[in-house]
């Protein structure tokens, strides 16, 4: 695979900024953020020009390249930290234009879809040195949750009638020889817990694994059930079982672009099973 755009820090815009004087109509984005490693960004391959399509009124809020910060249609490959493509430039496919797809088609009439693509393949809760998603991270250059919290603060600084509506978490391959259950729990219920004190309590759906990759490892497994007691410890937050059968051949880690779909699916059932009992932010 060849990596293509830029992996730049973004500063995070303060909440506490003057907002723009656009006067509310209701008619904004229903805002969807995608935070994890590469199977939240979409590394899928087996890209199809007749299902993965784009549709009017779903954008995302470019996270790199050159039109990074600004509001483009959104298509795969997604603009997350960086831009996968395969190496034949082909478009690698996540589970983000599959949800933003059945989330615009349950919109409320008037109302858009904006994807905010945060995610960064290979990267851990835990850190390396250079990128970590544990939000109490002080040592890595760039830390992956304040990042994130740039772009949610920008898509929402748009428009007054954006609103935040769920949150995708798909990470942890990472993590399996980094931390235990214990430890990782607690870095995931931390960064749950500032976001859901920023924002509200919006559906925090958490992607599982490969369960192809994931059943051969008890250290695999372990980050697994901490993923899983997750809905247990916070109201807000769903598990969604890693879609069977969609591995990819070159490597077990990744699920296939069909996988991604799969995915796609299953995240927007467990929003709508979610949205039926918490109450959304304005």
């Amino acid at each position: 695979m060849t990596v293509t755009g830029r992996a730049d820090g973004v500063a995070p815009t303060s909440r506490t900024s003057v907002p723009r004087q656009i006067a509310s109509t209701g008619e904004g984005y229903d805002v969807v953020v995608i935070l994890g490693q590469s199977n939240a960004q979409g590394v899928g391959t087996g890209w199809d020009p007749s299902i993965d399509v784009s549709v009017p009124g779903l954008d995302q809020l470019a996270g790199s390249g050159a039109k990074a910060g600004q509001i483009v249609p959104a298509k795969d490959s997604l603009s997350h930290v960086t831009t996968w493509t395969t190496s034949g430039g082909v478009q690698s496919v996540g589970p983000g234009m599959e949800l933003g797809r059945h989330m615009l088609a349950d919109a409320r009439p008037g109302r858009k879809v904006l994807l905010v693509p945060a995610a960064m393949a290979s990267t851990s809760m835990t850190g390396d040195g250079t990128y970590a998603w544990n939000p109490s991270d002080t040592r890595s250059r760039i830390n992956l949750f304040t990042r994130a919290l740039g772009q949610i603060d920008a898509a929402l600084a748009q428009d007054p009638d954006n609103r935040l509506v769920a949150v995708v978490w798909a990470q942890g391959e990472s993590d399996a020889t980094r931390t235990n259950a214990a430890g990782y729990q607690s870095m995931l219920l931390d960064l749950v817990d500032r976001l859901n004190t920023r924002y509200g309590a919006v559906p925090f759906l958490i992607g599982g694994m490969v369960p192809e990759w994931l059943n051969v490892s008890t250290l695999r497994q372990a980050i697994d059930t901490a993923q899983q007691g997750m809905p247990a410890l916070r109201a807000n937050v769903s598990y969604i079982p890693g879609a069977a059968g969609y591995s990819r051949a070159e490597d077990s880690i990744h699920y296939t672009a069909a996988g991604a779909r799969a995915m796609g699916d299953k995240y927007f059932a467990a929003y709508q099973r979610a949205t039926g009992a918490v109450q959304l932010s304005k």
